[in-house]
């Protein structure tokens, strides 16, 4: 069995929550209409099984398993290469974002994507399992000689439902594992903002400081506003006003602006009336080369490739705040 890191885009500095809070996000977020059609769709385009799994307990964690691994301990027990995969998942660094494909006894491949929301590892998205090639005669000969050791005067016929599970795996080769592994990426990304957008406005609802200073970054001046200017307005120094907000929202008063930025130009990029400089100029930005390093370096691509991914295809998720 191996576990290989994979690469995985960058976020916004989520906003800080609470872990009940965070899990509530998530369980919304897999409530709406859009997981279901796009796990719908993404078979349909790769032919691969993807499925959502909370990242709660042991159970869940040992969902994350090929056919085979329930029927290959002896008296249908799970073998040694679940429990080894489970601890391998779990000793694994979800915290940073980062993207594990784990492959089993017998070959069969699967890949976590993790999804973080306030903070918090709340979820995956898990595709597979498949194989990434064909499964040769000498594949089955040696996964039923080591079924055979481990299972000692069982009966054929179990190793015959593993050997027809084995053949009806899908199969994916270079490019459909890369295609896949892009839109496995971009979905958890996509499900790790919407969940962050969610604790945000909560938290904004349940701040009256936050709400009075959103109001004044959504006026006519708000992008003007210096942050001594900000502070006479809701009656703060400028230091006390950066500390308390960053307790408060979880970031900085700077990563919040930007933000705010950001979130105007992706909802933007979707009209494609409208050129990329004209979607950056009018969300705040006065440099053009400014705004693609940091749309690319706070979202994970740039502003041309996040219209590609989502102009028409995914629904914009609604922004805590307006620009």
């Amino acid at each position: 069995m191996s576990v290989m890191p994979l690469s995985v885009t960058t976020h916004f500095k989520s906003p800080r929550a609470t872990e009940a809070e965070a899990f509530g996000a998530w369980r919304q977020v897999m409530q709406l209409p859009v997981a279901c059609e796009y796990q719908t769709a993404f078979q349909s385009a790769t032919g691969l099984r993807l499925r959502f799994l909370d990242a709660v307990g042991m159970a869940d964690m040992e969902r994350v398993s090929g056919p085979f691994c329930g029927l290959a301990g002896p008296n249908n027990a799970r073998p040694v290469s679940c429990p080894r995969k489970v601890r391998l998942l779990q000793r694994a660094s979800f915290d940073d974002g980062t993207v594990i494909c784990v492959c089993c006894i017998a070959a069969v491949t699967e890949v976590v994507v993790p999804v973080l929301m306030g903070q918090c590892h709340v979820g995956s998205v898990v595709v597979g399992p498949f194989c990434l090639r064909a499964p040769t005669t000498g594949d089955h000969h040696t996964l039923a000689a080591r079924w055979r050791e481990r299972n000692p005067g069982a009966n054929p016929a179990s190793l015959r439902k593993h050997d027809h599970t084995l053949r009806a795996l899908p199969v994916a080769n270079a490019k459909r594992y890369r295609a896949a592994m892009v839109l496995a990426r971009t979905f958890a990304q996509y499900l790790t903002e919407c969940g962050n957008r969610m604790l945000l406005e909560s938290a904004t609802r349940r701040s009256p400081l936050l709400q009075r200073i959103d109001r004044e970054l959504g006026g006519i001046q708000g992008e003007t506003l210096t942050l001594r200017e900000l502070g006479q307005r809701v009656g703060m120094s400028p230091f006390h006003l950066c500390r308390v907000f960053k307790r408060e929202a979880g970031m900085t008063l700077t990563q919040y602006r930007l933000r705010r930025r950001i979130e105007a130009a992706k909802a933007l990029l979707l009209n494609r009336h409208l050129r990329i400089c004209e979607a950056a100029f009018e969300a705040g930005f006065e440099s053009l080369p400014h705004f693609n390093r940091v749309f690319r370096r706070q979202v994970g691509c740039t502003p041309t490739q996040y219209r590609r991914q989502f102009g028409g295809a995914i629904p914009a998720a609604k922004t805590a705040t307006s620009a």
